[in-house]
């Protein structure tokens, strides 16, 4: 790419970028020192920042907490790194399970006995917690020996978990699309990408986001529903007071309480695609979990939500159902045991609904008949079902 090309980019764009970025709570890295922490140009994670996270994990043992074990950690880091996996999809499903779940490590106790506590990568509940970077121009190594260079990698805790493509604005955005696409491929720097949950690309005028994965055509915008909540954040991070688009989307996909809730409860592997959810998905999953926490005004707990013919609908129920059955493995929780019953009109429709809940992982259970459903319904045990 031409050095007037990347100038003008820069000021326009990129440089924006960042310092929006900061402005949200991120704490910028230079490039070379970015090098330094990642030691070779083919590796991706800070592993200091890791490692510093980590160690400030705790498990709960008795009525206090202890701090996991030296050895915990290093194995812990080992686990992150997912070497000997051929293919990114995997790769990058395996770091997300680790991420929203932690790994399990084996601690020896005061007692004498042994036992395994799980370790966490990512402190979802307090985003302040964790390790927040960003830094530019995020040089890695291709097989080959030549290079590839992102314009703007966001870290949490050394983890490489947001990729951006910055342009001018006389560039369609498609172009950082496609940029990003050509570099998680296989000849060019994959590893980077299986850490990568969020790839955005971004002109100013436009913003377009997805994930490690999605196809150039699926990529889509944000559209924020809480204004009051974006105006008062475009006041705190915008460089100059002239907002745009760019600030806008960049505000309401990184500010760290939203990263790390989609991280954690809007990502899908469904049929060997990871799936992000799109704005309109994730704020009707949020609304029908606070309807259900807390009922309306008149204390009613149930509702509707309309779509569109081709919006969504089956990611929008495996999301909620994922979220619910989250919600009350909590300790205390309000919502005990969920139950699901997904009644559609068509065979096919109904077939292809369980299809994606079993490629996501969930295990439902199909009723063919009247009967069938009753019968289901009579086991407790049958949390999801589809029917006609």
């Amino acid at each position: 790419m031409p050095d007037h090309t990347i100038f003008n980019e820069r000021p326009q764009s990129q440089d924006r970028a960042l310092r929006v970025i900061e402005k949200l709570g991120y704490t910028f890295v230079s490039r070379g020192e970015a090098e330094k922490k990642r030691g070779f140009l083919n590796h991706v994670l800070f592993d200091d920042e890791l490692q510093t996270f980590l160690s400030t994990r705790e498990y709960k043992y008795g009525s206090g907490k202890r701090i996991f074990s030296g050895g915990s950690v290093a194995a812990a880091i080992r686990a992150l790194e997912v070497k000997n996996i051929p293919d990114l999809y995997t790769a990058n499903k395996t770091v997300h399970e680790l991420l929203r779940s932690g790994k399990s490590m084996e601690e020896a106790l005061p007692n004498g006995t042994r036992q395994s506590f799980d370790i966490s990568y990512i402190d979802f509940e307090h985003p302040e917690n964790n390790i927040l970077q960003v830094t530019d121009e995020f040089e890695v190594e291709r097989t080959n020996g030549k290079f590839a260079r992102p314009d703007i990698v966001v870290l949490v805790n050394g983890i490489p978990l947001v990729v951006i493509e910055c342009k001018k604005s006389s560039i369609d955005v498609m172009e950082g699309v496609n940029q990003n696409i050509r570099n998680w491929g296989p000849d060019y720097i994959p590893q980077l990408f299986q850490y990568t949950q969020l790839v955005i690309a971004t002109n100013c005028d436009k913003v377009l986001y997805g994930t490690c994965g999605t196809n150039a055509k699926h990529f889509v915008s944000w559209h924020e529903d809480d204004r009051e909540w974006l105006d008062e954040w475009c006041k705190k991070c915008s460089p100059d007071g002239a907002v745009n688009e760019q600030d806008r989307a960049l505000i309401s996909l990184l500010h760290p309480s939203r990263l790390l809730d989609l991280i954690k409860n809007f990502i899908i592997y469904d049929n060997n695609v990871k799936k992000i959810a799109r704005y309109k998905q994730y704020f009707a999953v949020n609304k029908c979990m606070d309807r259900i926490r807390n009922g309306d005004k008149n204390g009613n707990h149930g509702g509707v939500v309309w779509h569109t013919q081709g919006s969504g609908k089956t990611i929008t129920m495996i999301m909620l159902t994922k979220l619910l059955l989250q919600e009350s493995n909590k300790p205390g929780s309000q919502i005990k045991r969920p139950r699901f019953i997904m009644v559609t009109d068509r065979i096919n429709l109904d077939k292809q609904i369980r299809d994606n809940f079993i490629n996501a992982q969930m295990r439902p259970n199909r009723a063919k008949t009247g009967k069938g459903l009753v019968d289901l319904l009579k086991n407790n045990e049958n949390t999801v079902i589809t029917s006609i």
